[in-house]
């Protein structure tokens, strides 16, 4: 990925995944238990739907959803 597609300032990282049924109703979910959805579901054609989201503490991660 080129460096140039984020901003400046973010450390390397890891990007965890975890797969879900539905992303938009696991988004409204962790909204609930108090995350935040940093990203909200978007559509990679032809594989699936992914969001970034973070839990209470800013710990950033995605949820997937297979197509």
């Amino acid at each position: 990925m080129d460096s140039q597609q984020w901003p400046e300032g973010i450390p390397t990282h890891w990007g965890v995944y975890f797969t879900v049924e539905n992303a938009d109703d696991a988004c409204a979910k962790l909204k609930e238990l108090g995350g935040e959805v940093c990203a909200a579901p978007f559509a990679i054609p032809p594989v699936g739907r992914i969001a970034v989201v973070s839990d209470p503490h800013q710990a950033v991660f995605h949820f997937f959803e297979f197509a």
